[in-house]
């Protein structure tokens, strides 16, 4: 078997060359990752397991699978990324030829994109330059595995989405929506579309079909959403969504997978549905009262 890894993994080999007696002694009590070189993922510990909801990372709650992929992007080590990428970009400055730069294939698209937009929009005051620039990245993010993507593929998308939401002008805070992502580390925005969405969260669901070039994981009814933290906001004046709405966060929550709803209703929206619910939430701060002030004394 080690020549087998001589062969296959010259450099794990080099190392389980090096330190033979730690690593034999080692592999008797737990698996041989550091031999192997490899870091403790929930994806690499728990794969064989048939629960994939066990190998998501539990840093940044986002219900991505935690792979060494996942570690470069995880929101939980943004402080780390960026000491390492200075790091990393200290050391390249110092090659030759640095001060030449290339544009990269996503810029060169995306501002290919923007002016066409913009061309086609230039009658449409409604849609500012920010949203502009951020349909051109949803659309990159969805299109970036294809080696060629059509020169008027943009357009066409952006010609089959402006009919649809062009009437749709129900906008919430920004600085409040940041907030609530924050703080309740919410990551699916739901009755969302490719005009609107927040740039706040992850994930966005749309009723709308046309939405799905832009990367909406579709209607809120009925797109996978167990296991992930949501954000609400069903439209005001249809009391039939707002009622489908509520029998959706029911059973999402009733899941075995832990989920997390935040909604957003006008105060005339609370049904027979909501008062179970804010019963069990009177009972149970009555019931934590007398804990948190303990906990408050001793500080």
């Amino acid at each position: 078997m080690i020549e087998i890894w001589k062969t296959k993994a010259p450099r794990q080999a080099e190392f389980f060359q090096t330190h033979l007696q730690q690593v034999r002694q080692q592999s008797r009590d737990r698996p041989g990752f550091g031999a192997c070189q490899w870091l403790p993922t929930q994806n690499r510990l728990n794969k064989h397991l048939k629960d994939p909801k066990r190998q998501k990372c539990f840093l940044c709650l986002s219900d991505q699978i935690e792979d060494m992929a996942h570690l470069w992007t995880c929101p939980a080590l943004a402080q780390e990324q960026a000491i390492l990428q200075d790091q990393v970009s200290a050391i390249v400055v110092s090659f030759p030829f640095t001060s030449f730069k290339l544009e990269p294939r996503q810029s060169r698209l995306r501002r290919e994109w923007f002016h066409r937009g913009n061309a086609l929009l230039h009658q449409q005051n409604s849609i500012s330059e920010t949203r502009r620039l951020a349909m051109t990245r949803d659309f990159w993010e969805i299109n970036n595995y294809k080696e060629f993507i059509g020169q008027n593929a943009f357009l066409y998308a952006l010609s089959d989405v402006l009919p649809t939401h062009s009437n749709e002008i129900v906008n919430l805070c920004p600085k409040f929506m940041s907030m609530v992502a924050e703080e309740f580390s919410l990551n699916t925005e739901g009755f969302s579309n490719a005009l609107q969405h927040s740039v706040c969260f992850n994930h966005w669901c749309s009723e709308s079909p046309s939405d799905t070039a832009f990367g909406t994981m579709g209607s809120c009814f009925a797109a996978d959403l167990v296991g992930k933290n949501i954000f609400a906001f069903p439209p005001p004046d249809s009391h039939e969504v707002i009622i489908r709405c509520l029998e959706r966060c029911s059973s999402l929550i009733d899941s075995k997978v832990a989920t997390r709803v935040v909604l957003l209703l006008n105060k005339s929206s609370t049904n027979s549905w909501l008062l179970p619910v804010f019963s069990r939430a009177q009972s149970l701060r009555a019931n934590l009262n007398p804990i948190i002030n303990s906990l408050s004394y001793w500080r």
